[in-house]
């Protein structure tokens, strides 16, 4: 629904619940998904709770944007600096993260795209395959996959073709067939990760840097990717892996 429907302006779904001490109240909330798992924790705050809860969460939130828009604008200038293409693709990586993160936690419908439902619906497929496009160009280009992994190489470019199709999909399938194209390539571009690393680590100097950042970011999209299909629980760790990994 439009982001102007909901009666508490949050990115989260808020409803009052009148509840008065020693009595007994019976509550039913009905969800539909359209297709994908459904994830709904339920949880009872007092306006005073909900309020410092919220404060922490957006504090936490502004220093991940934050961190990210800083990195993304420190390699702008480098990019200008070197003119290193790699540069490119991992400006396209930063900048997708940010609008994925931002449709999934709220942010995009709530701010930048209050009343554009179809967009909002679609949003997560189209910058979630931009991430794992600019993601794989990235490392192919600053691992030399090329020349260290030819068949992970291949690989590479079956996925980024893949990829596009997630973008696509929304557009002329269901969510339910989308959802489940997706998941695919998230888990695919994680073992991916792992695979260039155990194929490359002796070959390439770049493959050790590269395993301590990429490591965090595979853990965090494996989890999430479980998570979404719903292998295991929500919590704060499978909630926000993927952040924690992308930082």
């Amino acid at each position: 629904f439009p982001f102007s429907n909901r009666k508490i302006p949050n990115r989260y779904f808020i409803m009052k619940v009148p509840l008065h001490q020693e009595k007994v109240y019976t509550y039913y909330l009905r969800v539909e998904s359209g297709g994908g798992s459904l994830i709904v924790p339920a949880v009872l705050y007092s306006p005073l709770n909900f309020a410092e809860s919220e404060f922490l969460e957006i504090l936490a939130q502004g220093f991940f944007y934050g961190t990210l828009i800083a990195l993304f604008l420190y390699n702008l200038f480098l990019y200008f600096s070197i003119k290193d293409i790699s540069y490119i693709f991992y400006l396209s990586y930063i900048a997708s993260n940010i609008l994925f993160t931002a449709n999934f936690n709220g942010f995009g419908q709530a701010y930048f795209w209050s009343s554009q439902v179809w967009l909002n619906n679609k949003m997560v497929f189209i910058s979630g395959g931009l991430i794992v496009i600019s993601g794989s160009l990235f490392i192919m280009e600053y691992i030399n996959t090329k020349k260290h992994a030819l068949f992970i190489h291949k690989l590479y470019i079956a996925q980024i073709i893949l990829s596009f199709a997630t973008i696509i999909n929304p557009f002329f399938f269901s969510y339910y067939i989308t959802l489940r194209i997706f998941n695919i390539v998230g888990f695919t571009f994680g073992i991916f990760g792992i695979a260039v690393i155990i194929k490359t680590y002796k070959k390439s100097r770049a493959t050790k840097y590269f395993t301590l950042a990429w490591s965090f970011l595979i853990f965090g999209i494996l989890v999430i990717a479980t998570r979404q299909t719903g292998f295991i629980q929500e919590s704060f760790i499978t909630k926000y892996s993927m952040q924690i990994g992308a930082v």
